[in-house]
């Protein structure tokens, strides 16, 4: 018998960069095609190239890869349009809205053979495609049309073995398939085809694109930027927010943006700081003392390279010159010098008439501004001889800080104790501007590109100003942590509220029905007791009539007896009369029985429904009293947890009031983009310059933080009035810690991963996907070391496709294709309850805040509400006229956030503008103030939920790196 085998044949199966194998068939991605046709452009049928009689093909090896190339795109077990899916022989025969695509053994009867041959429409694939999929040819037709000829059968675990060879992602292909916002609401991630991208949702850039260092090593990429080999399936977050967790094909990645990342000491600082610096080269780090001694570090060895020493009073200001060599220093001693920063020797000491309380270097390092605590700002020229040049009017209160800003430096900012933010043209000396802090100021930065001025003040706040016009953008002040404890504080008690509600709702509606019980019970004992009695009179009666009856019964046998004794007639009449009468007296006897017996059978029967009503009662009554008792211990519980968040939010409000201290350094990064801030909270505070948002806050000083700096590349360097210095990168990068599996191994992870979600307390992270149409896979893994907590054997009989845990962490909600959504337990994986009711594939699944309810949504283009405790339906949502692709709960209460393919994006009932395509997955900031959605335009959308407004539209790079590292 002869073989067709493509695999040799076609084309389609050179070693490339997306898996042929079938476990991998569904990599591509899912597009919207424009299935209206210009019937004028209609193109002609092709032909069907007839295989000879005795050619065998099988669905793995030969129609599979066909599919994959051309049809998979759009009809797979993810992203199936029309209900159509392509992956198995089982999938092709139920076909999808319109029938089986395929009859087995009937060519001419087969809809898809009619559709991909051009002969019906809409034609297959469609005429201008975004995958770039082409007609197939007569030989692939053939094909096609030979397997449903030899019935339409096979299997995909032929090929389960084989080594996966990669294509390249058709060009174009760059759907979001999975979003997430990270729990401060600060960072947006997307997977976009097999690349991840991070935004900073407050300012509206992008921040990251994350990269896998092996595809580089592999030689598979040539640049950075991509994340996966495959189309990204699912992203998750930890609740700490930095860990991001991607999957794809058969693998998962953990991407950690550390805290404190590259944090070390600078020895040697023996007084308190009062200035600091970094030279333009990065190279050394130079720090003033309260003794007069100035320490330089090299910053390569983190070691002190020299101690310059001559001042007599506090160093209160250094500037590194452009050469990196040349160091000035000023001092309360009345003198500024200039030294050799490698040799230690001073070059030029200048006297000023009073203690300098701030200098810096100005027109590009060939000047020098200072303000002493005369309140006059003078500016010296730094030739060989250094010279005053011109001297700028200063204030009737201490001037405390200056700072160099504009093309070439040429202009200044001082502020001081007046409040007040001055900008002088040092062309002439004269004034541009002031600007109004609003109290005294202790330091004050201008970015490097000369938009944004940051005036940190004694009265505990950061203002940011625009430069161009002096309008206040922001006021900073605080902790961000602990003003997102308290916001979380916040948000927990409502949801603590609405449950704490919803449980002593649930305790009254026991109370009620515990009382109806118990008079239920008083009345069926009552009924009872009364039957019982009446049951023994009856029971009496029929006692008392049965001897009756039976006296009866032998006056009647003596009678009779007596009639038969007599020897005469005349004996005879007498006694027959007795007989007679006594006959009769029997039988009323017997009739009197019988009634009474009947009777008492009635009662008896009574009696037994009257006992048998009181017992169910009693039972009915017990239940009723452990319902009552389970819902007054979960009313205590729900407000015993209601209490101590108000209890730790009214802490957490302490902690964020003690958190606002007087601020004593600031300066941006040299990209402009981030603002730090320091004081005397210990603490260092970091924000986006654009904006003012809150960023990050890191620790590691045991005192007022008195000065910072910024090296060239970004780093910071901060001092403290406890003699630390530490430098580290306040802006850390996303970069990838660990990969959970191997792609070309399916013994731990079988298949596509299409579902992740990370525990409340983040210590596991599950993974939901499986083999399409056999198994749905559900793993544990412990985040600390990527290793396996927890399978759960048989979860379902579909893929997984949504995961979500518990509020309190302990179950952990799963939506499949099989059409079930379930509940396990995380201890131990054991299943707690099924719902079923959905008709389609259930893509997602979501808890409520209170972990109450439930909601589900699927294929069948409904929502489904469930009661999480009984699995009781409590409603279903219809509207929306094709699938639903993602579901979340926005805040604490019930709104729903959804996105469909229809094509929407959807809070309640409210649809946000601006959607025109496919969408798969959405998500919201935890105060659900914020929401993001992507999907098959690969744009990534933000509103603000409050209006719905538009606010940010992140569209794909305009060059997207392929999966084979092109372009």
């Amino acid at each position: 018998m002869k073989r067709f085998n493509s695999r040799n044949d076609s084309p389609l199966h050179r070693h490339q960069n997306i898996p042929a194998a079938a476990v991998a068939v569904v990599l591509l991605a899912c597009p919207t095609w424009t299935f209206a046709q210009n019937t004028a452009d209609a193109p002609e049928p092709i032909a069907i190239e007839e295989l000879a009689a005795e050619t065998i093909v099988t669905f793995a090896a030969d129609v599979l890869p066909i599919l994959q190339k051309n049809c998979l795109a759009c009809h797979n077990q993810t992203k199936g349009r029309g209900g159509l899916i392509l992956e198995s022989p089982e999938d092709i025969l139920e076909g999808g809205d319109t029938g089986p695509a395929v009859v087995a053994k009937d060519r001419e009867k087969s809809l898809l053979l009619t559709l991909v041959s051009h002969r019906d429409d809409p034609i297959m694939p469609p005429a201008r495609n975004k995958v770039g999929a082409v007609p197939l040819t007569p030989e692939q037709l053939g094909i096609l049309a030979r397997w449903i000829e030899l019935g339409a059968t096979g299997n995909v675990t032929d090929l389960a073995g084989a080594t996966i060879e990669w294509q390249s992602l058709p060009a174009g292909v760059n759907p979001i398939y999975s979003v997430v916002v990270t729990p401060d609401g600060q960072f947006a991630a997307c997977g976009r085809a097999n690349q991840i991208f991070v935004y900073h949702l407050p300012s509206g850039r992008l921040v990251d694109r994350l990269t896998d260092p092996a595809l580089i090593d592999a030689g598979l990429y040539d640049k950075p930027g991509v994340a996966h080999r495959d189309l990204v399936q699912s992203i998750a977050v930890s609740p700490r927010g930095d860990l991001l967790a991607s999957g794809g094909f058969r693998t998962v990645k953990l991407w950690r943006r550390p805290r404190d990342a590259q944090r070390v000491e600078l020895p040697g600082l023996s007084d308190k700081p009062g200035a600091l610096t970094v030279s333009p080269d990065g190279k050394l780090a130079a720090a003033g003392q309260a003794d007069g001694a100035v320490l330089v570090w090299d910053l390569a060895t983190r070691q002190v390279a020299r101690r310059l020493e001559g001042h007599q009073a506090a160093v209160t200001a250094l500037a590194f010159a452009p050469d990196s060599v040349t160091l000035i220093s000023a001092s309360l001693d009345k003198t500024i010098r200039v030294w050799n920063a490698v040799s230690g020797e001073t070059t030029h000491t200048i006297e000023t008439p009073a203690p300098i309380r701030a200098a810096v270097l100005v027109r590009n390092g060939t000047e020098l501004a200072a303000v002493g605590e005369d309140n006059v700002i003078r500016v010296w020229t730094l030739s060989a001889e250094p010279t005053e040049r011109v001297t700028l009017a200063g204030s009737d209160k201490p001037v405390t800080s200056l700072a160099a800003y504009g093309d070439d430096s040429a202009r200044l900012a001082s502020a001081g104790e007046d409040g007040s933010i001055t900008l002088w043209n040092l062309e002439d000396g004269k004034k541009l501007r002031t600007l109004d802090h609003g109290g005294p100021i202790a330091a004050i930065a201008v970015s490097a590109d000369g938009q944004r001025i940051a005036s940190a003040g004694m009265d505990n706040l950061v203002r940011l100003f625009n430069a161009a016009d002096g309008k206040r953008i922001a006021e900073l002040k605080g902790d961000i942590r602990a003003r997102r404890r308290v916001a979380q504080l916040e948000r927990r008690i409502e949801a603590a509220n609405h449950k704490a509600e919803a449980r002593k709702k649930i305790l009254a509606e026991a109370d009620k029905r515990w009382k109806a019980e118990g008079e239920t019970v008083k009345k069926a004992t009552a009924a009872r007791v009364k039957a019982e009695r009446e049951f023994a009179v009856k029971a009496d009666a029929r006692d008392d009539a049965a001897k009756a009856k039976a006296g009866a019964d032998k006056a009647l046998a003596d009678a009779k007896a007596a009639v038969d004794a007599a020897t005469d007639e005349t004996a005879k009449a007498p006694a027959q009369a007795l007989a007679e009468r006594a006959e009769e007296r029997a039988k009323k006897a017997t009739e009197q029985a019988d009634k009474a017996d009947k009777a008492a059978r009635d009662a008896e029967r009574s009696r037994r429904g009257a006992v048998q009503n009181a017992d169910l009662a009693i039972r009915s009554g017990n239940r009723a009293a452990e319902a009552i008792l389970h819902a007054q211990a979960a009313a205590t519980d729900a407000e015993t947890t209601l209490a101590q968040y108000k209890a730790d939010l009214e802490a957490a409000k302490k902690a964020l009031a003690d958190t606002e201290k007087p601020v004593r350094a600031v300066a941006f990064s040299p990209d402009s983009r981030l603002l730090v801030t320091a004081g005397d909270d210990h603490r260092i505070h970091t924000w986006d310059a654009a904006t003012g948002a809150g960023l990050d806050t890191l620790d590691g000083h045991g005192d007022a933080v008195l000065a910072v700096a910024f090296a060239p590349d970004g780093t910071l360097v901060s001092a403290a009035a406890d003699n630390t210095v530490i430098r580290r990168n306040p802006d850390p990068h996303w970069t990838l810690e660990r990969t959970i599996g191997r792609f070309d191994d399916p013994n731990l992870l079988v298949d596509r991963v299409t579902s992740l979600a990370f525990s409340p307390d983040g210590r596991l992270l599950a993974t939901g996907g499986g083999e399409p149409s056999r198994t749905g896979q559900l793993k544990l893994f412990n985040t600390a070391d990527g290793t396996l907590a927890r399978t759960v054997k048989d979860a379902h009989s579909d893929t997984i496709l949504g995961l979500a845990f518990s509020p309190d962490g302990k179950h952990l909600a799963t939506a499949a294709t099989d059409r079930f959504v379930k509940i396990f337990r995380v201890e131990d994986g054991s299943l707690v309850r099924a719902f079923e009711g959905h008709t389609g594939h259930v893509i997602d699944v979501a808890w409520r805040a209170d972990g109450e309810v439930i909601a589900s949504c699927g294929a069948d283009n409904v929502i489904k509400l469930w009661n999480a405790e009984t699995g009781d339906q409590i409603k279903t949502i219809q509207g929306q006229d094709k699938e639903i692709t993602s579901i979340r709960y926005v805040g604490q209460a019930d709104t729903l956030l959804t996105t469909s393919g229809d094509p929407s994006v959807r809070v309640s009932d409210r649809t946000l503008e601006g959607v025109d395509d496919f969408v798969y997955a959405a998500d919201a900031t935890p105060d659900g103030q914020t929401i993001i959605a992507g999907g098959q335009d690969s744009i990534l959308r933000v509103w603000l939920a409050a209006d719905g407004k538009l606010v940010h539209t992140f569209a794909p790079p305009v060059t997207t790196a392929n999966a084979d590292g092109s372009e």
